[in-house]
């Protein structure tokens, strides 16, 4: 015959199955969508980092294409610059030249007559 600390045993036993059970499960539970978060939070950070990542190439194509277009336009500015400086130094040369000349034709011209006068003197 079964008595009644024996059921009562047999009845605390099984409760204590059932709670061990439903707190594994529980903690099974917790863990798993702990995990679930972290991956998907993990997937919104991939994206994100991604986005960013393909923003900062963006970017950074966008800067060198500007720094190689300047580099360009400033060798081009200054070559033509110094094409045109080279002509103006030419003119101004022959003006110099010219002017060079004028001057030697004029003591050349006024020389015998200094000689002259400082002769006289």
């Amino acid at each position: 015959m079964l008595q009644v600390g024996t059921i009562l045993f047999l009845a605390l036993a099984a409760i204590a199955a059932i709670a061990v059970f439903v707190l594994t499960s529980a903690t099974n539970a917790a863990i798993t969508s702990l995990l679930m978060s972290v991956s998907i939070v993990g997937l919104f950070l991939a994206f994100f980092f991604s986005a960013v990542s393909l923003v900062y190439f963006g970017v950074v194509g966008r800067g060198g294409l500007t720094i190689s277009s300047v580099a360009v336009h400033q060798f081009m500015w200054c070559f033509f610059s110094q094409v045109c400086l080279e002509i103006l130094n030419i003119r101004n040369l022959f003006l110099v030249l010219f002017s060079l000349r004028l001057v030697f034709n004029c003591l050349l011209r006024t020389f015998p007559k200094m000689l002259s006068i400082m002769q006289v003197n």
